[in-house]
């Protein structure tokens, strides 16, 4: 499942209002776990200079996230990202789909149908994570 967001700021400056945005796939930076600097992104592809006062404004604006796509759907409420629990429901979600492939090469029924065994299957992956630690 692909996580598509549109990232933007606004703000005034000279007496004009300005509201650059930009669409980012977030799957690729929870996948490396780094996130780019955000303002900046928008900046970037937005033609702004990283050294002028309309920057400085980008930076002191929140970053609004909106026409999302995907899971992050459930995490976006009023403009605001909740990163925090997207990214441990994304997590949770990819370890679900390795989970079903497992199940479906083994022959077995769906874990759709049988919550008892996504249960057990999902504790004893996540015994093996603290087992690696």
């Amino acid at each position: 499942m692909s996580n598509l967001v549109t990232i933007s700021v606004e703000f005034s400056f000279k007496g004009k209002v300005h509201r650059p945005s930009v669409e980012v796939q977030l799957d690729r930076y929870i996948k490396s776990g780094t996130y780019p600097d955000f303002h900046q992104l928008i900046a970037e592809n937005n033609a702004f200079d990283l050294y002028s006062y309309e920057y400085e404004m980008i930076q002191a604006a929140p970053i609004l996230y909106s026409n999302a796509e995907g899971l992050v759907t459930e995490f976006i409420s009023e403009g605001v990202l909740n990163f925090k629990l997207f990214e441990l429901a994304w997590h949770e979600n990819k370890i679900q789909q390795e989970l079903d492939v497992l199940v479906q090469d083994s022959g077995m029924e769906s874990l759709k149908t049988n919550h008892t065994l996504r249960e057990l299957l999902l504790k004893a992956y996540q015994l093996g994570l603290k087992q690696s630690e």
